[in-house]
C-alpha cells in the first residue's frame, strides 16, 4: 500500500517480482478500505457576523484573528476490485478500479488551502465532500513482449530481428471522476466587518449544480447558486459542484540493438508519449458566483508530448 498526498491508502500499481509465473494466470482480488480521522485541524472566525448585517455598522473593538483548533472530523470508504494477469509469454496486465467517498469538516486535510468556518455558531454545516474526493477511479498497467526476436517465435536470426524483433511495449491508463469545487461569494458584502477577518464566503444553492452544460463557457448549471440575503450565511455545502474528470493514456515502446562482431556494443531505443489521445485536463473552475467568469474552465493540464531517446553503449 502507499499513501496519496491526501493521506488516502491505495494499492500500489506495479508489477512484483512474486507476480511473474511461468504461465499465464488471471487474478482477482476485491478488498475494502476504511479509515477515519480524529482532532483534524480546524480554523475558526470567532465573534463573525453574517454578510451584510447592520450589526457591522455599529463598529467593534475586537481585532481580527483565526483561531486554530483540532475539532474537526474525516471519514473515507471505498470498494476496490484487482484483475491481474501475470506471464512470462504474452501481455501483463494490471487494473485497480475504486469506488469510494471522503467526507469531513476539516479546513486543510490533504494539504489543502486553509479554509475558513463560515459560521463558527453553525460548524455542522461544514461537513461536506472533502476537496480531493474522487469517486470513482480506474487505473490499468501493461506489458507487452512482441512475438518477435531472438527468443520469440517469429523472425529469430538475420533482418527481420534486426528491424523488428524484440520490441517491448508498455502503457499506463488512468481515469477517474473529478474532485469537487464550492460555489463562493466575493467582495466587500462578504467581509466579516466585526473581526477584520476577510474570506470567501459560500453563495446559496437553488438547485442541483452538476447537471450543466459541461462546455468551457459554463461547465457546471451556474443558475444553481445565487449570492445570499444581506444579513443570512448562505446555505450552500462545501464542494458541492461536481468537477471535471480525467482521462489519461501514457505509451511506451523500447529496444536494445545488439551490434559488433564481439556482441558487446548496444543501443538503447525509447520512444514514449504522454497523453496519447491529447484529452483535454481542466483543472481549474471559477466557482465564484459574482465574477465575470463564473463557470468557465480556468485551467488545463498538459497535451500530448513525445520523447525520444537514443543511449549507445560500447
Amino acid at each position: 500500500m502507499v499513501r496519496t498526498q491526501q493521506g488516502i491508502p491505495v494499492p500500489a500499481a506495479t508489477i512484483r517480482a512474486e507476480d511473474v509465473s511461468t504461465h499465464s494466470a488471471w487474478v482477482l482480488d476485491a478488498y475494502f478500505t476504511g479509515t477515519k480521522g480524529t482532532h483534524l485541524d480546524m480554523q475558526l472566525a470567532p465573534h463573525g457576523l453574517p454578510p451584510g448585517s447592520p450589526l457591522a455598522a455599529t463598529g467593534t473593538n475586537l481585532n481580527g484573528f483565526i483561531y486554530d483548533t483540532s475539532a474537526a472530523n474525516s471519514i473515507y470508504n471505498a470498494a476496490h476490485l484487482m484483475v491481474r494477469k501475470r506471464s512470462t509469454h504474452g501481455p501483463m496486465m494490471l487494473g485497480d478500479y475504486a469506488l469510494g467517498k471522503s467526507i469531513d469538516d476539516a479546513s486543510t486535510i490533504g494539504g489543502g488551502t486553509a479554509v475558513v468556518v463560515q459560521n463558527d455558531a453553525d460548524i455542522a454545516a461544514e461537513r461536506g465532500l472533502s476537496s480531493f474526493d474522487i469517486r470513482q477511479q480506474l487505473r490499468g498497467f501493461f506489458f507487452y513482449q512482441l512475438s518477435s526476436g531472438t527468443t520469440q517465435r517469429w523472425l529469430r536470426g538475420g533482418w527481420g530481428e534486426r528491424l523488428l524483433g524484440n520490441y517491448r511495449l508498455n502503457g499506463v491508463l488512468t481515469m477517474n471522476s473529478g474532485t469537487p469545487f464550492t460555489a463562493h461569494i466575493l467582495g466587500a458584502a462578504t467581509n466579516n466587518t466585526a473581526t477584520g477577518a476577510r474570506f470567501p464566503l459560500r453563495a446559496d444553492q437553488i438547485a442541483g449544480a452538476c447537471n450543466g452544460p459541461g462546455t468551457l463557457l459554463e461547465f457546471f448549471n451556474t443558475a444553481a447558486f445565487v449570492p445570499p440575503p444581506p444579513g443570512q450565511y448562505s446555505d450552500a455545502g462545501r464542494n458541492t459542484i461536481c468537477g471535471p474528470g480525467l482521462f489519461n493514456l501514457n505509451l511506451g515502446i523500447n529496444r536494445n540493438f545488439i551490434f559488433g562482431r564481439d556482441r558487446q556494443r548496444r543501443l538503447d531505443f525509447r520512444w514514449e508519449v504522454t497523453n496519447l489521445t491529447n484529452t483535454p485536463d481542466y483543472t481549474g473552475l471559477d466557482t465564484v458566483v459574482n465574477s465575470a467568469t463564473y463557470g468557465r474552465v480556468t485551467s488545463v493540464g498538459s497535451m500530448r508530448s513525445a520523447d525520444l531517446a537514443l543511449r549507445a553503449s560500447f
